[in-house]
């Protein structure tokens, strides 16, 4: 079932001339969106709606992944991001993924607007901090 978040979210990015779609997978649906910044490229954020709450959970899944060897690097990088950016939260997965993820902060009637100005602000922030994810994973 597409919940009446996923809907509106859906219909903002297309008002905007912004690709996206919409999924459903049983318990949530979440609309996709591309990204490619001046920096990342190939971003897929993911906006979820667990109910027609306009509850929103937003994530990329996949950042960036790191090797083994920099675990423990990378988990005192993230920890720096974290402190320097206070909207979002940045952690790792047993696969070394870098994972980013924040909330709508609130039930709002105009969710689909909220999550296109979100989306604005996460791409500023993916752009900032991609290279020195990046520097760390190839150096």
């Amino acid at each position: 079932m597409i919940y009446q978040s996923t809907k509106l979210i859906e219909r903002a990015f297309i008002e905007h001339n912004v690709p996206c779609r919409a999924i459903d997978q049983g318990n949530l649906s979440a609309v996709l969106v591309g990204y490619n910044g001046k920096v990342a490229k190939n971003v897929m954020v993911h906006f979820i709606s667990h109910a027609d709450t306009n509850d929103v959970a937003v994530r990329i899944p996949v950042l960036a992944t790191a090797p083994e060897e920099k675990f423990l690097d990378i988990l005192e990088l993230i920890n720096t991001l974290n402190l320097r950016f206070r909207y979002i939260k940045l952690a790792l997965s047993p696969k070394y993924d870098v994972i980013l993820s924040c909330d709508v902060p609130l039930r709002t009637s105009n969710v689909g607007d909220v999550c296109l100005e979100l989306f604005a602000r996460l791409m500023q922030i993916v752009d900032e901090l991609y290279p020195e994810i990046m520097k760390l994973i190839w150096s």
